[in-house]
C-alpha cells in the first residue's frame, strides 16, 4: 500500500516473495500462488537476482505442492542464475534447497556434494549462519536415511552453532523436517 501511495516500488519484489514463502510456511497455498503470479508477471523487467528469488520461491511452491519436476526445473534456474550474480549467500540458499530436492527424489550422494559446496561457499564468505544450515540439514538428511548415528555429530554441529549466534530458525525448510531434527 505504501508503494502504491508513493509510486516506490523498490521493495515490491522482495515483499511478494517473501509474502509467498510466509504463506508456504503456513499452508496456504492460494495466497502463495497470488504472489508467484505477480512476481511472474513481473519477470521481463527483473533483475537477475529477481528473477533467481522468483524461481527459488516457485521452487519451494512446487515441491511442496507435490511436483519434483516443476521444483527441479525452478531449482536448476535459481541456482544458474545465483551463480551469474556471485552472491554467496543466495548461491548457498539454492544449493541448500537443491539438496532437500535431490535428497527427497532418492539420490542422497548428489544432496551431500550440493551441501559440500553450501558449506564451501558459507566458509569462504565467512557467512555462520550457512554453517549452521548445512549441518542441521545433513542431521535431518542422515535421519531421514535412518542413520541416527551420522546424524548426531552434525545435530550436535549445528545445534552448537546455533546456540552460540543465537540462531533459532531455518530459513524455508519442509514443514516438519525441524521437528523431526530437533525430537
Amino acid at each position: 500500500a505504501l508503494a502504491e501511495s508513493t509510486g516506490v516500488h523498490v521493495m515490491d519484489y522482495v515483499l511478494m516473495g517473501q509474502g509467498a514463502l510466509g504463506s508456504l510456511k503456513t499452508g496456504n497455498f492460494a495466497a502463495a500462488g497470488a504472489s508467484l503470479r505477480r512476481m511472474a508477471s513481473s519477470l521481463p523487467a527483473a533483475k537477475t537476482w529477481e528473477s533467481g528469488f522468483y524461481h527459488y520461491v516457485a521452487a519451494w511452491e512446487a515441491q511442496l505442492r507435490g511436483d519434483p519436476a516443476q521444483a527441479f526445473l525452478h531449482s536448476d534456474e535459481c541456482l544458474a542464475l545465483c551463480e551469474e550474480v556471485g552472491n554467496p549467500w543466495t548461491r548457498c540458499l539454492s544449493l541448500v534447497q537443491r539438496g532437500f530436492l535431490s535428497h527427497a527424489a532418492g539420490d542422497g550422494a548428489r544432496a551431500a556434494e550440493l551441501l559440500s559446496r553450501a558449506l564451501q561457499t558459507g566458509a569462504r564468505s565467512r557467512n555462520e549462519y550457512t554453517h549452521f544450515v548445512c549441518r542441521m540439514t545433513q542431521a535431518c538428511f542422515h535421519l531421514r536415511e535412518g542413520n541416527e548415528s551420522a546424524a548426531l555429530p552434525a545435530l550436535r554441529e549445528g545445534m552448537r552453532a546455533g546456540r552460540e549466534r543465537g540462531y533459532v530458525n531455518l530459513y524455508m525448510w519442509p514443514p516438519g523436517a525441524l521437528e523431526q531434527v530437533v525430537a
